[in-house]
C-alpha cells in the first residue's frame, strides 16, 4: 500500500500524528458512551480534553519548528547532503 500524498516527509508524520490524536480523542467518547460510564468521568474527560487539543498543538510546534533559524525538517540534519556532495 503507498503511502499517501504528502508534500514532505516532515509533513506525512505530523498529519499521521493528529489523525492518531483525533481517533484517540473518538475512542475515548466511544468508552464513555459504549461501558455506560456516569455522565460525566472525569479522567476520561481530562483525557479526551487533551487529546482534542492536541492535533493544533502538533500542528502550531511544526509551524514553530520550521521558522527555527537553521531548521530543515525535510533534510535532516544535514550529514547526508555533506556526504552526497563528497561523492
Amino acid at each position: 500500500m503507498p503511502l499517501p500524498p504528502a508534500s514532505s516527509p516532515f509533513d506525512y508524520l505530523i498529519k499521521q500524528i493528529q489523525t492518531d490524536l483525533r481517533r484517540a480523542a473518538e475512542l475515548c467518547e466511544e468508552i464513555n458512551t459504549n461501558r455506560h460510564l456516569e455522565p460525566r468521568h472525569k479522567n476520561l474527560d481530562e483525557l479526551k480534553h487533551a487529546l482534542s487539543a492536541g492535533p493544533n498543538f502538533v500542528r502550531q510546534q511544526a509551524d514553530n519548528a520550521r521558522d527555527l533559524k537553521g531548521a530543515d525538517a525535510d533534510g535532516g540534519d544535514g550529514k547526508a547532503l555533506l556526504l552526497d556532495s563528497q561523492s
